[in-house]
């Protein structure tokens, strides 16, 4: 697995753990390894962006979940080398096996673009990007495609993805736990989501069971995991504020306002050298319109939503309050 110590593959891996699965992790030297289970989990040191590092780490491998990612930089560039870069790497890599392994590459809605009012996306559509980070995901989905012919690979889309150790959608429940959540522009706009835990069996269960890439269907081998929503922002700050036994009132942002606060926060990335949370790529995203997509195929797999919305983001807010984030 790519990407171990990250938010998802930390879970993933304890959730293939849990199914009896052998995990391999590849991570950095300076990785930090704090919630990967050490005792049971072999490591081999490398990086997706280092091609060389790839083969040996990869050798006798079954299935290789592609994880590693960056979900925040400041110019397209930077997410290229990594996201889809990197990914070139991976798929490389796996080709040139003898018995090339089954690669499930983790993508993100944003990949696919917003959806219009009349249906939730749908696996075949075409990728229509609005921000960086789902430019690079796209590009990353193109190379997946190239090799698709010599390597078994499956692509999976998840929409928001929160739950403990998360620092995303943190900021929503940073908000919420104050009583006020902002919400960018006046229009209703739909979200789905997914809990991290679900998500990774998700994932597990595509690995498994999933079907890969074909030519002759676009939408073969594509999957989204998601909740069974989808929710309003407004309903899902009110959930957040909820799980801290609070009550939030929503602040809705013109779409200028919003956009000029994350100009504002493209030049403190700037001076910084560091992507700031307020940026153009969440306020591109934020104002585009539904983010929608549908998990029935992924239930076709065995997938289900384990718990409620409600119970998972009380359950959030209580990891992150007991681990001292709020």
């Amino acid at each position: 697995m790519t990407g171990a110590n990250g938010f998802v593959g930390t879970h993933l891996v304890e959730a293939l753990i849990e199914r009896g699965h052998d995990v391999r992790a590849l991570v950095r030297k300076t990785s930090d390894l704090t919630h990967l289970p050490r005792e049971r989990v072999e490591l081999a040191y490398g990086d997706v962006t280092d091609a060389a590092s790839l083969p040996s780490a990869m050798a006798g491998i079954d299935v290789v979940y592609h994880v590693a990612g960056i979900t925040k930089a400041r110019s397209l560039a930077e997410f290229v080398r990594v996201n889809r870069d990197g990914t070139t790497n991976v798929m490389s890599a796996a080709a040139d096996m003898e018995r090339p392994p089954k690669v499930v590459f983790v993508s993100s809605i944003a990949a696919a673009g917003p959806c219009g009012t009349d249906r939730p996306l749908e696996e075949g559509d075409a990728c229509k990007p609005v921000s960086r980070y789902g430019t690079s995901k796209a590009l990353a989905e193109e190379k997946v495609r190239e090799y698709a012919a010599r390597v078994p690979v499956t692509i999976v889309r998840p929409p928001i993805v929160y739950g403990p150790r998360d620092r995303d959608v943190f900021e929503l429940f940073k908000m919420a736990a104050g009583g006020l959540v902002v919400q960018a522009g006046f229009a209703a706009r739909r979200f789905s989501v997914v809990h991290v835990h679900d998500l990774a069996v998700g994932l597990a269960l595509v690995g498994e069971r999933g079907a890969t890439l074909s030519e002759e269907d676009a939408g073969r081998g594509i999957y989204y995991i998601a909740d069974d929503g989808p929710f309003l922002w407004r309903e899902l700050g009110e959930a957040a504020a909820a799980g801290f036994g609070r009550r939030a009132r929503t602040i809705r942002v013109p779409d200028v306002i919003t956009f000029i606060a994350a100009y504002i926060g493209e030049l403190i990335g700037m001076i910084r050298k560091k992507p700031f949370v307020v940026n153009l790529d969440k306020a591109r995203e934020g104002t585009a319109g539904h983010w929608v997509c549908s998990s029935a195929r992924a239930r076709e797999l065995g997938f289900a939503v384990a718990k409620p919305l409600g119970e998972r983001f009380r359950e959030t807010a209580v990891w992150y309050r007991d681990n001292g984030w709020i």
